[in-house]
């Protein structure tokens, strides 16, 4: 059963003695009367009369059954003007005051009870996508986040190839030159493959093949770190 109206939601100062129920000093909800024509509202008559059986100011028997709406006092109450609840400068007769939070009111309240905001009505879609209760505002807020991760990501190898290029240009530069010169001592040993006995021949053979040991290992040691560096790049 709900309570009556508190005065301080109305916009004007009420004459207490006409709109008042006299059980709890509210302005009545629902009226409701008995045969003697004793106004109240329908939550506290109503469980006056299962506790006590009676009218509360002439003690005239009551049973639910012969209550009835007092037509006449919801009438005059549904006219009385009334605050928006939401803050808006609205004052709106109480009759109207439903509609007018679903349809006129420029303020609206989250309809997630855990989130209880109230805006306004034209920033909807600014609260849903603020609201941690809204599963459509979360979604997208799930959606921005990863898209800006990819950005940042996109982003990070972007800086670190541009950082490492003139490197990667030197290295590659290092192995072609590598591959050049193995090229070169090898056509040499070719050269020196002709059987000779002299002992000048083998030294020449002994250090050219050393010089090709150490350019082959440098090679595979800047292919090596050109690996490397593109694996790092496909783990960022």
């Amino acid at each position: 059963m709900e309570e009556c109206y508190d005065p301080v939601i109305f916009g004007v100062v009420l004459d207490a003695g006409r709109y008042e129920c006299q059980i709890c000093c509210g302005i009545m909800r629902e009226a409701l009367q008995g045969p003697c024509q004793h106004h109240y509202g329908r939550g506290c008559l109503e469980r006056t009369v299962l506790e006590h059986g009676c009218c509360p100011t002439c003690r005239a028997p009551l049973t639910l059954l012969n209550l009835e709406p007092a037509r006449l006092m919801r009438e005059l109450v549904g006219d009385l003007p009334r605050r928006c609840e939401r803050g808006c400068t609205t004052i709106i007769k109480l009759d109207e005051y439903e509609s007018h939070l679903l349809h006129h009111c420029p303020m609206m309240v989250c309809p997630h009870e855990q989130c209880g905001a109230v805006f306004e009505r034209v920033a909807i879609d600014n609260h849903r996508s603020r609201c941690e209760y809204d599963e459509a505002g979360r979604l997208a807020r799930l959606k921005a986040v990863e898209l800006l991760s990819q950005q940042f990501h996109q982003r990070v190898v972007e800086n670190a190839v541009e950082a490492v290029s003139p490197a990667l240009r030197d290295t590659m530069r290092l192995v072609g030159l590598c591959a050049h010169r193995s090229a070169k001592i090898t056509e040499e040993l070719d050269q020196l493959s002709i059987p000779r006995d002299d002992g000048g021949s083998r030294k020449a053979r002994k250090v050219l093949l050393a010089k090709l040991k150490a350019v082959e290992d440098a090679a595979s040691q800047l292919q090596q770190a050109m690996k490397l560096f593109t694996t790092t790049l496909d783990d960022i």
